[in-house]
């Protein structure tokens, strides 16, 4: 069963802006623990709002700073993301696979506005 945890950094962009959304699983893997591959990243309120432009996510191949936190190599997912609705609040899901291996999910949340 895979283990399942929602982001602390929350992402807004206006609906004319494509943004690099990253999702840091370090606090589930071992030190010595990396990112093998990205399974998927994908929307998961599509009933509710147009959808997301969501690019071919991606391993962080180099250390990255979110929010004033680096993030090791191997230990987040990096995506871009464009279009979407105004005013809409988008769930994303990440989906990986670890060296130990093991299946981890994350969620995160962007939010679509153009003010």
């Amino acid at each position: 069963m895979p283990t399942t945890a929602t982001a602390s950094e929350q992402l807004f962009k206006a609906v004319a802006e494509s943004v690099v959304k990253t999702f840091d699983f370090t606090a589930w893997l071992a030190s010595s623990e990396t990112l093998a591959s990205v399974t998927s990243v994908a929307q998961s309120n599509t009933k509710e709002a147009t959808e997301l432009t969501i690019g071919a996510p991606a391993v962080n191949q180099a250390a990255v700073t979110v929010d004033g936190t680096t993030i090791a190599i191997g230990k987040a997912v990096q995506v871009l993301v464009s279009a979407g609705q105004n005013l809409i609040h988008y769930k994303l899901t990440a989906t990986v696979i670890s060296t130990a291996p093991q299946t981890f999910v994350l969620n995160g949340d962007l939010f679509v506005s153009n003010d």
